[in-house]
């Protein structure tokens, strides 16, 4: 199993736990191509690093996306939403926090 298709069984499988959505293989492709063309419908919410981002799909779904893959990596719980509102997303915390040597 190549590893966009194993990202495909995660977020088929937290999107069905979490929104009770049915992702297909269609869908999956196209949330991507919407997130990788920045489409209206995708409001990018967070930079977790390089590599993630975390995104609103639709007004509904809250995803992480791996810019590398060019592929949805989970869908977070739909109550994650009030972490950006408020700014206090686990990364920004992080960040200001003191690395001790």
């Amino acid at each position: 199993m190549k590893t966009k298709e194993i990202l495909f069984k995660h977020a088929k499988k937290r999107a069905a736990e979490r929104y009770d959505l049915e992702l297909t293989w269609q869908m999956f492709e196209r949330y991507n191509h919407k997130i990788r063309m920045n489409d209206k419908s995708c409001y990018p919410l967070a930079k977790e690093s390089l590599r993630l981002t975390h995104w609103l799909i639709d007004d509904t779904y809250i995803v992480i996306y791996d810019k590398q893959r060019h592929a949805i990596v989970t869908f977070l719980p739909p109550d994650a939403i009030h972490n950006y509102l408020t700014g206090s997303t686990y990364f920004q915390d992080r960040k200001n926090l003191r690395r001790h040597d």
